[in-house]
């Protein structure tokens, strides 16, 4: 990119770890920045930096989950149905008919729930709200 003029840099965070991203916002907020691209995994922290950064001009870009009532420039992401969907395929075309498959789901909560996860829940929730008026309507 500087070919472009432009300069990255990438800031790093635990996952599983609200506060690790906690920091790098503090640390995002000393710096002069024109624009930032955010990972939306810790929903009150996103929303925490989209206001600091609407009070300071500085446009950004929600990557992997959008957050609806924010001013963000674009949200890029995948539906969480496609992208599983994909990936079964992936995973069904590499094994043969007798193999075993482990499914696991790791289950976030509370303050270190994340903003995708959630929506899941909520499009789970309502999914299985119409699957149900469905049957008895």
């Amino acid at each position: 990119m500087e070919s472009y003029n432009i300069t990255i840099t990438k800031l790093f965070f635990d996952q599983y770890n609200n506060k690790t991203f906690d920091d790098i916002i503090r640390n995002l907020l000393n710096e002069k920045v024109d624009g930032v691209l955010i990972a939306t995994l810790f929903t009150d922290s996103v929303i925490r930096l989209s206001q600091e950064l609407d009070r300071n001009e500085i446009p950004y870009v929600y990557v992997d989950s959008n957050i609806e009532g924010q001013h963000q420039l674009a949200y890029f992401g995948t539906e969480s149905y496609d992208a599983g969907v994909i990936a079964a395929r992936l995973l069904t075309d590499k094994i043969s008919s007798s193999s075993d498959i482990l499914m696991a789901r790791i289950i976030h909560s509370g303050k270190n729930d994340s903003n995708q996860g959630k929506n899941r829940r909520r499009l789970l929730s309502l999914s299985e709200r119409n699957r149900i008026y469905r049957k008895f309507a």
